[in-house]
């Protein structure tokens, strides 16, 4: 129930940065804005499982949240999926999972983070992960 609880609402931040009228970047910077609205809304569950890797299930879902949400973008805009080796569809599982446990990761440090945490460190931390050609 809780998980189902976590996933809409960050579906509901899925959809808000997909269509996003402003610049990829702009987009970007205000999903992660909305992201931490949503980490702090839900900051004792969260604090509670990945600070300190407790839940294998929180990492997963925000994994599967980030990798889902990069597979959405390269699929509503396919030219932003670099050119290379394997086939279309192997190079967005495998781009759309690297970006996601890197963003994964800086979720947990930044949930490791004294109160008051400082929401444009996580904000610049994950526009800084970001490759050029997903935000450009």
């Amino acid at each position: 129930m809780l998980e189902q609880l976590l996933y809409a609402d960050l579906d509901r931040l899925r959809a808000a940065w997909l269509t996003g009228a402003g610049s990829r970047q702009q987009s970007w910077d205000e999903y992660s804005d909305a992201l931490a609205d949503h980490l702090e809304r839900f900051d004792g569950i969260y604090t509670i499982g990945l600070v300190g890797q407790r839940s294998a299930i929180l990492h997963r879902l925000l994994v599967e949240h980030f990798a889902a949400s990069v597979q959405a973008l390269l699929d509503a805009v396919p030219r932003l999926l670099p050119d290379g080796t394997g086939s279309r569809e192997w190079r967005t599982r495998a781009y759309s999972g690297f970006i996601a446990h890197g963003q994964a990761g800086i979720v947990e440090a930044w949930l490791a983070e004294p109160h008051p945490r400082d929401r444009q460190l996580l904000i610049s931390a994950s526009a800084a992960m970001l490759p050029a050609w997903l935000v450009a």
